[in-house]
């Protein structure tokens, strides 16, 4: 069965220093105001970065702003390739992949704050949720495919977006939630969810 989530994103495998130094420019910028507020002439400021060089990359920050989403979902795409693998899906109470992406949500704390937690970004989270549907499926490699099933998805890649949002928000809190209790609720859904299929 063809896979019904496509994910087409459009993101380098190199940077040059200069988006680099955008890219986080932003990221800080947008952990104090909304992108409707960051100017180009601001962004650059921050980031060191002359306006034309700026615009030798971009048309606007927004354009930035699509290819952060882009730079993090490849990164969050390469990691999840492991979840294609069926060995890793016997026993969803290994934790080794979800380990393994905590660690990597961890190591994104500042760019997650800034695009989920103070502005939300709608087009980072559907195409996180692509993402994760299309990894699902692979791996999972459904024998019926119906609205039920696209619901089940659509669900599952929600609650684990959720999950990881609400493991940053609470990451620094005296009686936050340990890692292991969140990823045994994160396996509890994966196993429901097997079960469907």
């Amino acid at each position: 069965m063809k896979n019904p989530y496509v994910l087409d994103i459009d993101a380098e495998s190199k940077y040059t220093m200069a988006q680099e130094s955008l890219r986080y420019g932003l990221i800080d910028l947008l952990n104090e105001k909304s992108i409707e507020q960051v100017s180009v002439k601001e962004l650059c400021q921050k980031s060191s970065v002359a306006r034309s060089t700026f615009y030798a990359y971009y048309n606007n920050v927004k354009d930035l702003l699509v290819e952060t989403e882009d730079w993090f979902i490849a990164q969050l795409s390469k990691l999840d390739q492991n979840i294609t693998d069926p060995a890793n899906f016997k026993n969803p109470q290994d934790f080794g992949y979800f380990y393994t992406l905590l660690h990597f949500i961890e190591g994104k704390k500042e760019l997650l704050t800034a695009l989920v937690i103070k502005n939300y970004d709608h087009e980072l989270v559907e195409k996180w949720k692509l993402a994760i549907k299309s990894n699902l499926f692979k791996r999972i490699q459904p024998q019926k495919f119906d609205l039920t099933a696209d619901l089940l998805f659509e669900m599952l890649a929600s609650e684990v977006i959720s999950a990881f949002i609400f493991y940053l928000q609470h990451l620094n809190e005296k009686d936050s939630l340990p890692p292991e209790q969140i990823l045994q609720i994160i396996a509890n859904k994966l196993a429901d969810f097997k079960a469907y299929f």
